[in-house]
């Protein structure tokens, strides 16, 4: 489930127009974080993944 959802930032990021870079800068979190989120090797938390579906929308 984790890589699904990981999968599905990286599509609505790139859909953005927006580097792992300038979605981390926006987040407050470091780019890295936004790379392991997408590769399912972090898990994004409940209450931020909700922030970022409203923003990528």
């Amino acid at each position: 489930m984790t890589v699904f959802i990981g999968e599905n930032l990286r599509t609505l990021r790139e859909e953005a127009g927006m580097t792992c870079r300038e979605l981390a800068y926006e987040f407050d979190v470091h780019h890295a974080t936004v790379s392991n989120w997408e590769n399912g090797k972090l898990k994004v938390g409940d209450d931020r993944l909700e922030e970022y579906a409203d923003f990528l929308e």
